[in-house]
């Protein structure tokens, strides 16, 4: 598949995107789990995800792709985590970036991870939330916007966190 995706990415998209809402859904579940480690899209051009995106007649494509790339570059020396360049290019080539930073945002849960799920939405969400100095206003505005979305989500799962350690340690008392 990943071949297929390489070779003709193009044909790839538009069978994806095909058909009824429900098959899109399924196809779409497929793309976000990838294979092995490696999102789908992630052998494809961002220029040729671009441009077909901007010529398909679905603007809903730009709230989907980003299901497929690498959103996330981590930095063994600092721990941080940053959008890498190609989600940004996509972000910045987008009609309404505001839908894909909405995309980005869905996009923070890890499928699997260990220790605490409140630091990775937060190291995620900072990378979003760096973007609220971005040069053009209409990707500011919407990573302020989303940065605050976020910022309430990761306090409510630091607090089921909490919650929950505490009643182990009732247990094992």
């Amino acid at each position: 598949i990943q071949t297929t995706v390489s070779l003709i990415p193009e044909a790839f998209l538009s069978r994806l995107f095909a058909d009824s809402e429900d098959q899109r859904c399924m196809r779409l579940f497929f793309m976000r789990s990838g294979i092995s480690d490696t999102p789908l899209l992630s052998c494809v051009a961002i220029e040729t995800l671009i441009d077909w995106c901007s010529r398909s007649d679905d603007p809903k494509v730009w709230a989907y792709v980003p299901q497929g790339l690498e959103l996330w570059s981590s930095s063994s020396d600092t721990s941080s985590v940053t959008l890498c360049e190609n989600a940004i290019k996509f972000l910045e080539a987008a009609p309404e970036p505001s839908v894909v930073l909405e995309s980005f945002a869905e996009l923070t849960n890890p499928s699997s991870w260990s220790g605490s799920l409140a630091n990775i939405l937060q190291c995620r969400t900072d990378a979003i939330g760096e973007l609220i100095e971005h040069d053009r206003d209409d990707i500011a505005n919407a990573a302020k916007e989303i940065h605050g979305k976020s910022m309430l989500l990761i306090e409510r799962q630091r607090i089921r966190e909490q919650r929950k350690e505490r009643e182990g340690e009732q247990r094992f008392e």
